[in-house]
């Protein structure tokens, strides 16, 4: 097994840095926003979330002399920097986790051969899948995931106005005005093209930001003459 954090792989970019195992990625539970109430046995759950993650990586120091162990130790601070959440992957898994360094263990100091400990702070605790693109006027998400989340939907619009819904839960995306070129939809923006139409959106009708995906879920564009689906499945 071999770590891959910020798009550099730890294992072959210091010789002397190992991979042993991860801690963190089995079993996983949701935390329960709990009350008690006077005179009633037990608690009330009003309301329940999953919490964040943590990934304990455990690895080896392999070094030959004093020098190379700090120089290997310098050189990993460096690897694990980061401004935020990066892409986390583990070779022995598909996928990846997003997360930032919280905490670490160093090896023994006075030795050049020892074991130390990595902790990533995943705020969003799912293993991501990236999927194969599917194409059409209406896409079928096949999954057995957890959730599914929308990378992006490509909608080749063709002068007329375009909804982008999710027939299993009724959410849409819809513009009332006609469209002409390459719609671009994420979580993150929408685009024609290069410009930014979020203003454009039809809001009486709209769930852009609460736009969800479910294993199963079926997608319809109308209004445009081509849809590929890019998605991700999301497991615990």
């Amino acid at each position: 097994m071999e770590t891959i954090f910020h798009g550099k792989n730890l294992d072959k970019s210091l010789p002397c840095f190992h991979s042993l195992n991860v801690e963190g990625r089995g079993l996983f539970a949701p935390s329960l926003d709990t009350e008690e109430v006077p005179g009633r046995d037990g608690t009330l759950v009003m309301g329940k979330a999953l919490p964040e993650r943590v990934i304990i990586l455990h690895f080896a120091i392999k070094a030959s002399s004093s020098k190379e162990h700090l120089d290997t130790m310098r050189a990993l601070n460096i690897l694990l920097k980061s401004e935020g959440e990066e892409k986390l992957t583990f070779t022995d898994e598909d996928g990846y986790f997003l997360g930032q360094v919280s905490e670490v263990e160093a090896p023994p100091y006075n030795q050049w051969e020892g074991q130390g400990s990595i902790s990533f702070y995943c705020a969003d605790p799912f293993l991501h899948v990236p999927k194969s693109p599917k194409s059409g006027s209406n896409v079928t998400l096949d999954s057995k995931a957890y959730r599914l989340a929308l990378v992006e939907a490509k909608i080749e619009a063709t002068g007329s106005p375009v909804t982008l819904k999710n027939t299993s839960t009724g959410d849409r995306i819809a513009f009332s005005t006609p469209l002409t070129g390459t719609l671009s939809i994420s979580k993150e923006r929408i685009l024609l093209g290069q410009e930014d139409i979020v203003p454009a959106l039809d809001y009486t009708v709209s769930t852009w930001k609460g736009f969800t995906l479910r294993p199963e879920d079926t997608l319809m564009q109308t209004g445009g003459k081509s849809m590929v689906v890019t998605y991700e499945e999301l497991y615990l």
